[in-house]
């Protein structure tokens, strides 16, 4: 009886351990290193307009990248994060080829807040869902003009 039920244990764990796929984990087929340089951001009526230069690499052209994913963190001004400390980016906008117009990424963002200190990055994003590199981290403080 209990040699039975050592078998039967052996079998069950050879079983559930040759259960899953496999082989490598999905690998994209090429990098995406499409990335915003030069970003910026401004304020106007309520708005603010981030642009940046798209830097194409390898290769990649306009029809390669299916859209962005913007990063912003919002901060009361006596609680502003020093230059170079790392922040948590407190959300995240998903735009489609619609920020793309030719070389140059453009983004509107309403409702912000007067007095307050915006923090953004920009990745922009391959037709595969790849994230290309994060551009360089940019921010402003809004005055509510």
């Amino acid at each position: 009886m209990r040699r039975r039920t050592l078998i039967i244990l052996y079998a069950l764990i050879i079983v559930l351990a040759g259960c899953g796929k496999k082989g490598p984990p999905v690998y994209f087929k090429r990098s995406f290193n499409a990335v915003v340089q030069d970003l910026s951001v401004s304020e106007s009526n309520g708005k603010l307009t981030v642009k940046g230069k798209i830097n194409y690499h390898d290769k990649i052209s306009k029809e390669d990248i299916a859209g962005s994913r913007i990063y912003l963190s919002e901060f009361k001004l006596k609680n502003r994060p020093c230059s170079g400390c790392p922040i948590k980016y407190q959300r995240y906008f998903e735009q489609g080829r619609e920020v793309i117009k030719g070389d140059t990424f453009l983004w509107t963002l309403s409702g912000i807040k007067s007095n307050r200190v915006y923090v953004l990055k920009v990745h922009l994003i391959s037709k595969e869902g790849q994230p290309g590199p994060p551009s360089e981290r940019v921010e402003i403080i809004t005055s509510g003009k």
